[in-house]
């Protein structure tokens, strides 16, 4: 991403929450995610706030904060169906389906 792109540097925030995420580093993640969001949010972009949403959503639900979980997970399917981000979506539905598995 160029310096100073928000939405590339929404993208590389979004990649390292999620390796973070993935290694246990709950802290980490949410710093990146935070990053992420005001990076989108710099830019404007529904997308990049439902993308956010759904990044928070994946951090909760591995903390076991399940009620917080489903609150962004459900705020980041309503931002991909009215975007018409039909994969992105089906992953919030999935997302949501695991939350009656922890």
């Amino acid at each position: 991403a160029r310096n100073g792109d928000p939405l590339g540097e929404a993208m590389a925030h979004r990649v390292l929450c999620r390796i973070a995420l993935a290694s246990g580093g709950f802290s980490t993640a949410r710093q990146h995610q935070q990053l992420a969001y005001e990076s989108g949010e710099r830019r404007g972009s529904r997308r990049e706030g439902g993308l956010a949403s759904f990044c928070l959503g994946e951090i909760e639900l591995a903390m076991g904060n399940t009620q917080q979980a489903s609150q962004h997970l459900q705020q980041a399917l309503t931002t991909f169906q009215a975007l018409n981000m039909n994969a992105h979506a089906a992953e919030a539905k999935q997302a949501l389906a695991r939350l009656t598995q922890a």
